[in-house]
């Protein structure tokens, strides 16, 4: 999915690293055009390729979780509150959902190659890094040495949105960290048995993040204080390499399910809080909980195309281009992008199988769903839990054609309980292949 940009970004990170920049010489006159206009050129008119390898790796990522356009936004503060900047004193009280990368077994890099190629390599994995943070709508804030400091914060979305796109963000670095970048470097001849990276993840509400600025409007910093900003970055020392550690504030927020996160376990004992655990006003310790987030369970109904998460997922099956999705509308012209927004309660959502028409499927189809709730919502109505659905059986027949494709109509169902609640969809053939299994995440406020 990202290989060609990945690769592009690293060619030339290598070439500004290593050959001598002629960029003294180049008409830089686009710089000042709109963005749209700027990023037209860059990709259509064969200008200076900098511009279209920014973006390059936002547009492979956006249109799949349903975010138009580029985030084109600058390091610092987010939009909302850069006025800060030139109002001493003054201060916002709004949420954040803070994200702290950082890059593990970097400094044996320098033993082993050029400094020139170290800093093409290290250089070329911030970009991404900030691409993917930039992708699901995150403010890159500040950049330290081999670690980047993110915000996710927008006085127009929704908290429950932000810290899903901050989640989703994190779920899509390692996909593209171990499965484009890594495997493309090992192919360059680089040794990156050391290289990884670790997350760290919390969110505050309005009344537990305030935004000010920091030393004088000449020399200063626009930035959030408060609690989950601080735990952020010690759930990132806490991390293991490749995991993104999650916090309380985050998980209490969005009523993030046990069975979509684990313990940290270190030399067999289990680490359920944050260490050192500090203590309040009153001297009683926080106990300030953490955990790590499953990746393979939260990729398996990600909004990455399955043909991608299919090569990285024990829990995904992908024959034939078939399909499984869902659509806020019976027709299914409206998809609704798997766990990438939260919806309304009360809304109606309309489960679809999608087979191309020019595919050789032996009909009928055996359609197996299961449905989970999770939750305190649901468990308090009694509904937590799985629900295996009766097996269907579709002819071809009993679709609708939409386009080259069929459509077959699988389930309906209304959005009920605050949280994250899966519909697992498994589709064999006339002679019992398997050719589907994916899931979709349905998030309700």
């Amino acid at each position: 999915m990202l290989e060609k940009s990945v690769r592009r970004l690293y060619e030339a990170q290598k070439s500004k690293t290593i050959l001598k920049s002629q960029i003294g010489n180049e008409n830089h006159d686009h710089l000042y055009a709109s963005n749209d206009v700027a990023l037209e050129s860059a990709f259509n008119d064969g200008m200076p390729t900098s511009i279209a390898e920014e973006y390059a790796i936002q547009r492979d990522i956006r249109p799949y979780f349903g975010k138009a356009g580029i985030n084109t936004s600058v390091i610092g503060a987010p939009p909302d509150f850069a006025m800060l900047a030139h109002s001493e004193g003054r201060t916002i009280k709004h949420y954040a959902c803070t994200l702290f990368f950082d890059i593990k077994g970097s400094t044996r890099l320098s033993l082993l190659y050029d400094l020139e190629k170290v800093v093409a390599i290290k250089n070329t994995a911030l970009k991404t890094c900030i691409e993917v943070i930039r992708a699901f709508d995150g403010h890159v804030h500040r950049l330290m040495g081999d670690a980047v400091m993110a915000f996710f914060s927008s006085k127009d979305a929704l908290p429950e949105n932000v810290i899903i796109d901050a989640m989703n963000c994190a779920v899509t670095l390692k996909a593209v960290i171990d499965n484009t970048l890594k495997a493309w470097f090992k192919d360059e001849g680089f040794d990156i048995q050391d290289f990884g990276f670790r997350v760290g993840c919390d969110f505050g509400n309005d009344e537990k993040v305030i935004w000010t600025n920091y030393g004088y409007s000449s020399v200063g910093e626009v930035t959030a204080t408060g609690l989950s900003v601080d735990m952020a970055s010690k759930l990132q020392s806490l991390s293991k390499r490749n995991q993104t550690m999650l916090g309380q504030g985050l998980l209490d927020f969005i009523d993030w399910p046990e069975e979509f996160s684990e313990i940290k376990k270190s030399r067999g004992e289990e680490k359920k809080v944050v260490e050192p655990n500090i203590t309040d006003a009153y001297g009683c310790p926080l106990n300030y909980k953490m955990r790590i987030l499953q990746y393979d369970k939260f990729l398996s109904f990600s909004s990455l195309p399955i043909s991608f998460r299919r090569e990285i997922s024990s829990q995904v099956t992908y024959q034939n281009e078939l399909s499984f999705f869902c659509s806020i509308d019976e027709s299914g012209a409206t998809r609704y992008n798997s766990a990438a927004y939260f919806l309304d309660k009360n809304s109606s959502l309309y489960f679809f199988l999608k087979v191309p028409q020019y595919q050789d499927v032996r009909y009928p189809l055996t359609v197996k769903l299961k449905k989970t709730n999770y939750g305190k919502e649901a468990e308090e109505a009694e509904q937590s839990g799985f629900e295996d659905i009766n097996p269907l059986k579709f002819y071809k027949c009993d679709a609708s054609e939409v386009g080259s494709d069929y459509y077959f109509y699988v389930r309906y169902e209304e959005t009920r309980y605050r949280g994250i609640h899966t519909m697992e969809c498994e589709v064999r053939d006339a002679l019992n292949r398997k050719l589907l299994k994916d899931t979709v995440g349905v998030l309700i406020k």
